[in-house]
């Protein structure tokens, strides 16, 4: 009887302890699953439920056209010597933003679509893509809590999403980039740069701070080329974003900006009615192009021309900007 006992018993441990073996087991896969990083798979519901062959056509020319201008750039780098390992400095963690919903990280350069893309990025972090992205306010976008840079995060992890997330940057011309930077900063009311920047400016290149006149573009070129001042809005591109050490997933340009954009936001899998927006700080004016670039630079002799080359040849270089 004694045995009987004992077996049941017996029996009764194995089959709690099988129960639990097949929780523990399903627990620890459902985690390994939620933790698993994958790439975004949303790309392939999105292109097969498009009724347009013409657009799933044009989609896969740009994607094709990515794949060679990456190509170019890494290709330069290599000759160049410019791949290095990745400086995961405070300018680096502090420039990438990362949008986990779309397991997303893009790279901030100021003057090249940064505030529209940090209210695309805000869009999708809050989830509510029935918004217009141009009701969020400049200096809201700059400051939100809701739009998370890579400094957020411990050195583990910032690896983690860098390997794993896809990572976009875009670039610009870097005189045209140059010009906006001016205009946006010296041209408007800003107590930092047309006030604090611009007497400092002055200072240096007139010997007096108290002059109301506005800094004049030359003025402030030359305060570029010779200051070694860290100011983003006017620092190169190759600095910012390190594309020669990390790479990206999809490099824009400035000049393609809403084809690049919102075929990012295609591969990614966000909604179709979501688009890249096409805000712009002072509605009243023109952006800034090349015509009105080659207008601010017409009075620069070859010599004051070629130091801005020097000071951005880089960017120039691995971006395929040609220099005038």
């Amino acid at each position: 009887m004694k045995i009987f006992t004992w077996l049941k018993l017996m029996g009764v441990i194995s089959f709690v302890c099988a129960v639990f073996l097949i929780y523990l087991r399903q627990h620890i896969f459902s985690n390994l699953q939620k933790y698993k990083v994958q790439r975004p798979q949303l790309l392939h519901r999105h292109l097969n439920s498009s009724s347009s062959d013409n657009s799933l056509d044009n989609f896969q020319d740009w994607l094709s056209t990515q794949k060679q201008h990456k190509r170019s750039l890494y290709g330069i780098c290599n000759r160049h010597n410019l791949r290095t390992p990745i400086k995961f400095n405070k300018l680096l963690s502090s420039t990438l933003f990362v949008e986990h919903t779309h397991r997303l990280i893009y790279c901030a350069v100021p003057k090249v679509g940064c505030s529209n893309w940090k209210r695309t990025i805000l869009q999708l972090s809050m989830n509510i893509s029935g918004r217009d992205p141009g009701e969020f306010s400049q200096k809201n976008i700059h400051r939100s809590i809701l739009i998370k840079n890579l400094a957020s995060y411990s050195p583990q992890k910032q690896l983690f999403l860098l390997q794993n997330y896809t990572k976009i940057m875009f670039s610009r011309n870097p005189l045209e980039r140059l010009v906006s930077a001016y205009r946006d900063k010296f041209l408007h009311e800003n107590d930092y740069y047309s006030t604090t920047i611009a007497n400092k400016i002055k200072r240096k290149y007139r010997h007096k701070s108290n002059d109301n006149s506005t800094v004049t573009f030359k003025e402030f070129i030359r305060y570029v080329v010779e200051e070694n001042n860290n100011d983003v809005h006017w620092m190169p591109m190759f600095q910012l974003c390190q594309p020669c050490s990390i790479e990206y997933d999809f490099i824009g340009r400035h000049e393609s900006m809403t084809e690049d954009a919102d075929n990012i936001l295609k591969y990614l899998g966000v909604p179709k009615h979501v688009h890249f927006p096409d805000y712009k700080k002072y509605s009243n004016e023109s952006r800034t192009t090349l015509n009105i670039t080659e207008t601010f630079l017409r009075h620069f002799t070859k010599n004051e021309i070629d130091q801005i080359y020097h000071k951005y040849k880089t960017d120039f270089l691995i971006f395929n900007y040609s220099y005038p």
